[in-house]
């Protein structure tokens, strides 16, 4: 039994695939926005006011496409091994680096939404809702490494 359960360990290689792919069709589709973004500056001159949200945005993708592949090299390192690579040491670590990377995102969406012609009201109930969300994360994260 014991052979058989070990055996089954290369199943997660075909969750490190599939998010290898995902990470790579995400740096395309960052740099689709940097094209984009590269345009919007030419195209102005630098004088649109949309610069700043289009290269925030730029950032946000790729920050996403390298999280997958992070995550995609800790799986393959947690359960097949044989990396020489930095990555998380175990499940808890990778969803304290989940919730890092949510709230960031959260945190980037938030000053897209603060940079766009939004009322004050709108803008501070976004921002108490991703304060709220980021604080649970945060504290759940506590929890799980404060018992370890």
């Amino acid at each position: 039994m014991k052979a058989i359960i070990e055996a089954t360990r290369h199943i997660m290689a075909a969750a490190t695939l599939v998010l290898l792919i995902v990470a790579f069709f995400a740096m395309i589709w960052g740099g689709i926005k940097a094209f984009h973004a590269i345009e919007l500056i030419l195209s102005s001159r630098g004088e649109s006011h949309d610069i700043e949200v289009y290269l925030i945005r730029v950032v946000d993708a790729f920050l996403i496409a390298i999280v997958l592949y992070l995550f995609a090299v800790s799986i393959y390192q947690l359960f097949i091994g044989g990396l020489s690579l930095p990555v998380a040491k175990d499940l808890g670590e990778m969803k304290g680096q989940l919730g890092g990377v949510i709230i960031l995102v959260m945190a980037i969406q938030f000053l897209e939404y603060v940079l766009g012609d939004y009322p004050a009201l709108e803008q501070l109930y976004e921002g108490i809702s991703i304060a709220f969300v980021a604080g649970v994360l945060l504290l759940l994260n506590y929890v799980v490494n404060r018992n370890k």
